[in-house]
């Protein structure tokens, strides 16, 4: 045969193609596939990540690892049944992989199902005994269904592994588990030991300084709050943190100490300038509060919110003419500012009776269009039924001021309002248990008080009276 040597030719021609090309061919296509679907997972495109991974499961089948990113995509994407399905699938494959039976523990308490989860969880340490957090989320649900020594059993396990604390969480668990198993001063080595290290875990705080403050060791929290501070000292939160833990210790000093260092470091950040500025607002150092603000001014000039800032400053310091005038300037560069355009309204509501700008007209016009801007927003609420109230729609207040009951926001300011609503209609008994309700809810706003001594059953109650007087 003439053609012979051509079709020996193109026969190896075919079988090289075969058995040399198409495998590459093949290896180059499923890493493709994996780098598209890992790039639509990224996205949160979980759709067609998995049409991706499952194409890449015919080139390449028998891949436990695709399984569990099917799994995984499955779990984020709320549907248990199916990322249960593959997990199981990935451990047919590898049997002895203990984080996928982790991630399938995961997966079924996330699902409610706790039982099957404490199963995977023990599965998960009977191949790794050293597991990161197996055991801590195994102590987790004890601790759920009430069973606290098991818990506490588990965690101790954990710490005894890892004696560095490498894992913090660990230690901060066990300790917030014997704290609220009524064991504080088993738990202070563990936490402390988290404490020790040189960025802990923001966990251990609360827990340490809420065990100390049941102690009364006032110089203990002052200690981890410094601790605190030097180990988040980047971030500008920590400071206001740490001034209101010290200002709460009445180390008032160390407090503003802190907040001027915030605004030496924070120079080019305006939240600096708010933070002190506060500070001294709460002290009652109008002036120094002023002055700080008027700085802030000097990095942004057209700053509504320095000039809200200024404002409240200013009302809070009764001169209601200066604070008139810079809210006024803030309305100017956001005209739609519901926080603005309130704090004006409640000006206007809480300045003296008699006093100029004491004008409950204006101020019911200024608080509708506030509420209308955020009506959800429970001190806006607030000031629209005050201005109801101050010009006689008594109805229509407490209405208002049900809806914050109902939300169970501003609580103290709802149950006054609703007192003195209920007495301008002539219902003094509901209006006595609603002052009741208002006093022990710890209402303590003098301002409004004012405005209502000519109401007789506000005036005469001994719990009011002890407000209005500072005693």
């Amino acid at each position: 045969m003439k053609n012979l040597p051509i079709i020996l030719v193109l026969a190896g021609l075919i079988a090289g193609i075969i058995f040399f090309a198409l495998p590459h061919y093949n290896e180059y296509m499923y890493q493709q596939l994996l780098k598209e679907a890992d790039q639509c997972f990224r996205n949160s495109d979980y759709e067609n990540a998995r049409q991706k991974y499952l194409k890449s499961l015919q080139l390449k089948p028998g891949n436990s690892e695709i399984y569990e990113r099917i799994a995984h995509s499955y779990s984020l994407s709320r549907d248990f049944n199916e990322s249960i399905n593959y997990y199981k699938k990935a451990i047919k494959l590898a049997p002895g992989n203990a984080k996928t039976y982790f991630n399938l523990g995961r997966v079924y308490e996330e699902s409610g199902n706790t039982e099957e989860a404490l199963q995977m969880y023990r599965k998960t340490l009977e191949i790794e005994k050293n597991h990161p957090t197996a055991r801590r989320y195994l102590a987790r649900i004890y601790f759920e269904k009430g069973k606290p020594d098991e818990a506490i059993k588990e965690m101790k396990q954990a710490v005894e592994l890892d004696p560095d604390a490498a894992d913090q969480m660990n230690y901060v668990k066990l300790g917030e588990y014997l704290a609220k198993t009524d064991k504080p001063d088993e738990a202070i080595p563990y936490l402390e030991k988290v404490l020790s290290k040189d960025k802990p875990e923001k966990r251990v705080y609360p827990l340490l300084i809420g065990i100390y403050d049941k102690k009364g060791k006032k110089d203990e929290i002052s200690r981890i709050m410094e601790k605190f501070l030097s180990s988040y000292s980047d971030d500008i939160k920590s400071y206001a943190v740490t001034a209101v833990y010290f200002e709460g210790l009445g180390n008032k000093s160390r407090a503003e100490e802190i907040l001027k260092s915030a605004k030496d470091k924070f120079r080019d950040n305006t939240d600096s300038y708010f933070m002190l500025a506060d500070f001294y607002r709460r002290q009652k150092d109008f002036n120094k509060g002023s002055e700080i603000l008027e700085q802030a001014l000097n990095l942004d000039p057209n700053s509504a919110k320095v000039y809200h800032a200024l404002g409240l400053n200013h009302y809070e310091a009764e001169n209601y003419a200066k604070a008139e005038e810079e809210l006024k300037r803030a309305a100017s560069i956001e005209p739609d500012n519901p926080d603005v355009i309130n704090l004006m309204a409640w000006m206007y509501l809480t300045a003296p009776p008699g006093n100029a700008f004491n004008k409950p007209d204006e101020a019911l016009k200024l608080a509708k269009r506030a509420h209308s801007l955020a009506p959800e927003n429970p001190a806006i609420t607030d000031t629209l039924a005050r201005a109801l109230l101050s010009n006689g729609k008594y109805e229509e207040a407490a209405e208002k001021y049900n809806e914050n009951v109902r939300r169970n926001q501003t609580l103290e300011m709802a149950y006054y309002g609703l007192a003195v609503c209920y007495a301008r209609m002539g219902d003094d008994k509901t209006a006595a248990r609603y002052i009741e309700k208002a006093v022990g809810a710890k209402f303590k706003d003098k301002k409004v008080l004012q405005q209502d001594q000519q109401v007789k059953i506000i005036r005469d109650n001994p719990g009011l009276k002890k407000i209005l007087s500072g005693s």
